[in-house]
């Protein structure tokens, strides 16, 4: 596995301790330019094999689902390793390669269909009631900033954004 094999892409300490070459930072540069399309294909089979599971629990759907988990847990450990050496050694280089998918755009909800489409839908309806789509992707409320997801694909693994209501009053 490609973690015993070169450990330093899920550690920030270990890739902090190599010796900042341009492979490296072509590396970083590939990892964050597909942050979020590059491994979709984790994110949706998880997604698809727990929706089987459900209507047709097994023992070998549970053993693949936890193997889809660690995949989709480990890919976004090394994309955020990779944004957190770029972020500190060529910041510039981040602004310009990292992947961008706005919330409410065709090719968030593209992503959002595949891997969380309950979102998905509640998006859908809260940016056609308000008839607008700098709104909150689940209430439609406002104002609104957007976030691009960090969470080691915990909660809704495989979505790039989320423009969540303001959290007023809150510090």
């Amino acid at each position: 596995m490609d973690i015993e094999t070169r450990p330093w892409r899920y550690e920030l300490d270990l890739i902090g301790q190599k010796v900042a070459s341009d492979a490296l930072r072509d590396y970083c540069i590939g990892t964050v330019e597909e942050a979020y399309t590059g491994w979709l294909r984790f994110a949706v089979n998880l997604i698809q094999l727990e929706a089987l599971n459900r209507d047709h629990p097994r023992e070998s759907l549970r053993l693949e689902i936890n193997l889809y988990k660690t995949l989709v847990q480990t890919d976004q450990l090394r994309r955020e390793v990779a944004y957190a050496w770029l972020s500190e050694h060529h910041p510039s280089d981040l602004k310009e390669h990292m992947e961008q998918i706005v919330p409410h755009s065709p090719h968030w909800y593209s992503i959002v269909e595949r891997v969380e489409p309950t979102l998905a839908t509640l998006s859908r309806y809260a940016v056609g009631a308000e008839g607008k789509t700098h709104v909150c992707s689940s209430c439609g409320d406002q104002p609104v900033m957007d976030y691009r997801l960090v969470n080691r694909a915990e909660t809704m693994p495989g979505v790039p954004s989320l423009r969540p209501a303001s959290l007023r009053g809150l510090h």
